[in-house]
C-alpha cells in the first residue's frame, strides 16, 4: 500500500530505520509458501481456496489472510534487499494496550522514536442507508482513533515529524465515502489541535488526491466510481514526490492538499477570494473597494505586532522593512493607478534608507505614483518623528523604482542549472540578536553550493499568505516576497563568503518579472558576483521555478556593506 511505499522512500531519502505496524499478525511463511507465491502466486491462490473449501474453511478468507502475509514478507524482503532495516510489529493501532506494548518495544531495542507515518485505512463504499455500523466504526477506529493513540502514547517521546494520510475526500467529499471522509476531516482537525500543543513537532495531514497505482483507490469499486466523474489518477512517483518535498521542505502547514486543477475546477469552479487575482491588491487595498479617484495617492499603517515581514526582519534588533516588501508595495501603487496591468519590469528601484519601527506604534507609509512615457515612477515616503510623536519632516524618500507595465506576464523558460555532483551546505539562519535577522517565515533558502564567485541555492517557496497578516487575500501579488528575499539572502551570503563583510540590498538596475512561485515549489537561485565597489558588489540573480520558468531576473543589482 501507499505506507509501505512511502516508508521505503523515506528511509532511502533519510537513512532512517523503520517499525511497521499492522493489524496482521508477524508473517510465518514455511519456505514452500514463499517459493510458490514468487512463482505462480494465481496457481498458489486455487490451491489454498480448493484446500481450505475442502477442510470445511472459508476459501476466500483463508486466501486473504495468507495473502496478506505474503505481501508483508514481500516487503521486509524488498527492505532487507535495498540494506534498508525494517522490523514488522502485528497491533491494532487503535488499541492503547497493544500499541503501548509495541512503542515499549522499539524504544527497548533500537532507542528513541523519532518520527511517525500513520497511514492506516479501512474504506467500504455504499450508499448512506446501507452503511453497514460495524464497517462506519472501522473505519473511524483506523484513522481517529489510531492517531489519538499514537499522539498519546508519545507524548514523552522527542518526535521531529507526525505524519498522517487523509484524502480529498475529507475536503470535497465523494459518493459512498460519508464516514471516510469524516475520518479524513477530522484527522486534519486533530493534526492542528496537536501541533498547538506540541509545537516543536512539524505534524502535517495530507489529504491525498486518488493514487493510481496503489492504495484504496485501486479497489475495483472505489476506482468505478472515480471513473464515473472523470478522475484523472495521481502516479504513485508523483505522490511520492509530494511527500518527501513536505519533508525536506515544509512541515509549516497542518493540512496539505494534493489534487490537480481539473479535480479542482470541478469543485471550486468560482475564485472564492474577495476579489478578481487582476484587481486584487493584497497589501494596500485586501478589501478590493478603492476609490477610483485615489488611485495616484494611497497610503498604508503598518504595525510591527501584525505583520509577520516586520516582526520576523529585524536590522540591529529593530522591525525594519524588507526591500521587497517595498517593491510590492510600490509594484500595487502601480497597478492602482493603472487598473488591469500586471509589472513586467521593475527599474532603478533604490533603498535611500531603511524604514525602521523603534516602538510598537504603527507608521503610516505613503505612495506616490507618477505616470510617464511607458512606466510610472513611485515614490514610497515616511513621515521622520520624534520619540514623542513630533514630525521632524514631512515625507521622507524611502524607497523609489520605475515600473514598466503590460496587460500579461511575459514568461520565459531558460534551462536549470546543473546540480549533480555539486557540494552542497545547509543554510543556517542566526538568531535575532544578529545584525540581520530572518525569521521562520523568511527562512525559505534551504541549501546552497558556492564556488568562487558563484552561488547556487535551493528554496522551497511557501504559501503567499504567510508573510502577511490573516485579513489579506492570496490574489493579486506582484511578487513572492519571501521568495525575492531568499534570493537577497543568498546574495548576501555570497558577498560574505567573497568579500568577508555583511551587506544590505541597495540598488535594483533592472528587474525582470515572471510567474509567481506556486506554494510548495522548489526554486532555484543562481547568483553570480559582477564586480566590486568602493561601498559595495554588483551581482547578477536569476530565480528559476521547479519546470525552468524564469521568476525573476535581477540585472545591475548593488548590495551596500552594512554601516558604511
Amino acid at each position: 500500500g501507499i505506507t509501505t511505499v512511502v516508508a521505503r522512500e523515506i528511509a532511502r531519502r533519510f537513512g532512517v530505520r523503520l517499525h511497521l505496524v499492522g493489524k496482521s499478525p508477524v508473517p510465518k511463511l514455511s519456505d514452500e509458501i514463499r517459493q510458490a507465491a514468487g512463482a505462480n502466486r494465481a496457481q498458489l491462490k486455487r490451491r489454498v481456496i480448493f484446500e481450505a473449501n475442502k477442510s470445511g474453511k472459508n476459501g476466500i478468507e483463508v486466501w486473504r489472510d495468507l495473502e496478506k502475509a505474503i505481501e508483508i514478507q514481500q516487503s521486509l524482503d524488498d527492505f532487507a534487499a535495498e540494506g534498508i532495516y525494517a522490523r514488522y510489529h502485528s497491533a491494532d493501532v487503535s488499541n492503547a494496550s497493544q500499541m503501548g506494548a509495541v512503542l515499549d518495544t522499539i524504544r527497548r531495542e533500537d532507542g528513541p522514536i523519532e518520527g511517525i507515518v500513520h497511514g492506516a485505512g479501512i474504506g467500504q463504499d455504499a450508499r448512506f442507508d446501507l452503511k453497514r455500523p460495524e464497517k462506519v466504526d472501522q473505519c473511524l477506529k483506523a484513522k481517529i482513533d489510531g492517531a489519538m493513540t499514537l499522539m498519546s502514547l508519545t507524548r514523552e517521546d522527542e518526535l521531529k515529524w507526525l505524519v498522517t494520510f487523509g484524502s480529498i475526500s475529507g475536503r470535497f467529499g465523494a459518493n459512498g465515502h460519508t464516514d471516510y471522509s469524516l475520518a479524513n476531516e477530522m484527522m486534519g482537525k486533530i493534526v492542528d489541535r496537536y501541533r498547538r500543543e506540541r509545537p516543536d513537532v512539524k505534524a502535517v495531514n495530507f489529504h491525498w488526491h486518488a493514487w493510481g497505482d496503489i492504495g484504496m483507490a485501486t479497489k475495483p469499486e472505489t476506482k468505478l466510481a472515480l471513473e464515473m466523474i472523470d478522475i484523472d489518477f495521481m502516479p504513485a512517483q508523483d505522490g511520492i514526490d509530494h511527500i518527501l518535498n513536505e519533508l525536506t521542505y515544509g512541515g509549516d502547514e497542518p493540512e496539505v492538499l494534493i489534487t490537480d486543477r481539473k479535480y479542482y475546477r470541478k469543485f471550486f469552479h468560482l475564485d472564492r477570494a474577495r476579489a478578481t487575482p487582476e484587481r486584487a491588491l493584497p497589501m494596500l487595498d485586501p478589501e478590493g473597494e478603492r476609490r477610483q479617484d485615489a488611485v495616484n495617492n494611497l497610503s498604508i499603517v503598518l504595525e510591527p505586532s501584525r505583520e509577520k515581514f516586520l516582526s520576523g526582519h529585524l536590522v540591529s534588533g529593530k522591525p525594519t522593512l524588507p526591500f521587497v516588501v517595498a517593491l510590492e508595495l510600490m509594484s500595487e501603487a502601480v497597478r492602482a493607478a493603472q487598473p488591469g496591468v500586471v509589472i513586467t519590469k521593475i527599474r532603478h528601484a533604490r533603498a535611500h534608507q531603511a524604514i525602521k519601527w523603534h516602538d510598537p506604534t504603527a507608521k503610516r507609509l505613503s505612495l506616490e505614483v507618477t505616470e510617464q512615457n511607458g512606466s510610472a515612477r513611485c515614490l514610497l515616503k515616511a513621515d521622520v518623528c520624534r520619540r514623542d510623536g513630533q514630525v521632524v519632516e514631512k515625507g521622507r524618500i524611502y524607497f523609489e523604482g520605475e515600473f514598466v507595465a503590460d496587460r500579461q506576464t511575459a514568461i520565459r523558460q531558460q534551462s536549470l542549472p546543473k546540480l549533480q555532483g555539486l557540494s552542497w551546505e545547509r543554510v543556517v539562519y542566526v538568531g535575532p540578536e544578529a545584525a540581520v535577522y530572518h525569521g521562520d517565515d523568511l527562512q525559505c533558502l534551504k541549501r546552497v553550493s558556492i564556488q568562487g564567485q558563484q552561488l547556487i541555492g535551493e528554496i522551497a517557496a511557501t504559501s503567499l499568505s504567510h508573510l502577511a497578516s490573516e485579513d489579506r487575500p492570496t490574489v493579486g501579488w506582484t511578487l513572492h516576497p519571501a521568495v525575492w528575499d531568499a534570493c537577497l539572502y543568498a546574495t548576501a551570503l555570497l558577498a560574505g563568503r567573497s568579500f568577508k563583510r555583511m551587506s544590505l540590498p541597495a540598488v535594483f538596475g533592472e528587474i525582470s518579472v515572471g510567474r509567481l512561485a506556486d506554494p510548495g515549489e522548489v526554486c532555484y537561485v543562481s547568483c553570480q558576483v559582477v564586480k566590486e565597489t568602493k561601498t559595495g558588489a554588483m551581482m547578477h540573480v536569476l530565480l528559476q521555478g521547479q519546470n525552468g520558468d524564469v521568476l525573476c531576473e535581477f540585472n545591475d543589482f548593488e548590495l551596500a556593506w552594512l554601516g558604511e
